[in-house]
């Protein structure tokens, strides 16, 4: 399908959306409007909160080196310090997007995530993360409230949400985007352009192969087919709309400097936020993409195919992580100073 012109500037070169225009986006929170860390000995990741950092420290001052989970203090550590690109300020670590355990959202990742709301024309907000199951109902309350303050409308709330069939892995988080986008389509509202927005981390998992829809799924290009070509299954012949799709993949991968590797859901950086309004306004300048729009940026493992690991307990092990999040430091309880801190679901 070809992919959607720009969009039209006002006056004063403000976006104008298209009459016939419409946008899904799908939101996932753990890892997107938080940082989850994961832990390799746990198949719940680590929050990246004030709370499990401040732990941390504590322990990590403590050097009890026979301590389980010391690995897990000096990835959190290693994070916490790691510098973001440039745009999120001088000298700006992950730090600055870390969040509070009671609330389990960064503000900061919220609020860009509510001008991307602003952005899209005529727009429907699908939640797609693990939060929105019946168990996080009160999650969800607080997210919504954070969201409506920025838009400045009290009550908003999610449009939709994707099939509350559980999921096993990134795969079929995939797959359900994928059921709502052919689900939408086939109600049908008379519209004749639709742009589709992913913001997820696929559960703190690389782009390493994993399969869906029978391809392997080894960069956001292949995820945007994925969908892509699921639509036009669901249109079948009737060409009554035009789709784009954009997956924003907020992942990032790396080695300390003691060898120990660091997989995270990075939230919505500021690099992430920029793409991911670019394809909200249509814009051609996006150097990151191709002629179809498919993200290029964000490969398998954050590294290009040729340099990928290719050891087959690790990608197993991956993709084998569940869906679950745990915002507290497994740690804590262990190392005696948990000043407060509590588990999350």
């Amino acid at each position: 399908m070809p992919a959607l012109g720009p969009m039209a500037l006002g006056p004063a070169g403000e976006p104008q959306p298209h009459l016939d225009e419409e946008t899904l986006i799908f939101v996932d929170v753990d890892g997107v409007l938080n940082l989850a860390v994961r832990d390799p000995e746990d198949a719940a990741p680590v929050g990246l909160s004030h709370e499990n950092i401040d732990v941390a420290r504590k322990v990590w001052a403590m050097r009890k080196r026979r301590l389980r989970g010391e690995p897990m203090i000096e990835r959190i550590l290693d994070v916490h310090d790691r510098k973001l690109e440039e745009g999120e300020g001088e000298a700006a670590t992950y730090a600055k997007l870390a969040h509070r355990e009671a609330v389990g959202l960064s503000d900061v990742l919220v609020e860009r995530l509510a001008r991307l709301i602003r952005t899209a024309p005529c727009c429907t907000v699908v939640l797609s993360s693990t939060w929105r199951m019946p168990e996080h109902k009160f999650r969800v309350q607080r997210l919504e409230a954070a969201l409506g303050h920025h838009l400045g409308s009290p009550r908003w709330a999610f449009h939709a949400r994707t099939s509350l069939a559980p999921e096993r892995g990134a795969t079929e988080r995939l797959q359900r985007i994928g059921d709502f986008v052919v689900d939408h389509l086939a109600r049908g509202r008379g519209r004749r352009e639709l742009r589709v927005l992913v913001l997820d981390d696929f559960m703190v998992n690389a782009f390493h192969g994993w399969p869906c829809g029978g391809c392997p799924m080894d960069s956001c290009e292949a995820a945007e087919r994925y969908l892509s070509d699921r639509a036009a299954r669901g249109l079948g012949r009737e060409p009554a709309c035009d789709l784009a799709v954009r997956v924003i993949h907020t992942y990032d991968e790396w080695t300390t400097a003691s060898s120990l590797f660091v997989q995270v859901g990075t939230g919505l950086t500021i690099g992430h936020f920029r793409r991911a309004e670019s394809f909200l306004l249509g814009s051609a300048a996006d150097g990151l993409c191709d002629g179809g729009g498919a993200t290029k940026l964000v490969c398998s493992m954050g590294r290009p195919p040729s340099e990928r690991p290719t050891d087959p307990e690790r990608l197993r092990g991956v993709e084998a992580t569940p869906p679950a999040k745990r915002l507290a430091l497994s740690v804590a309880s262990a190392a005696g100073c948990t000043d407060g801190a509590e588990a999350g679901g």
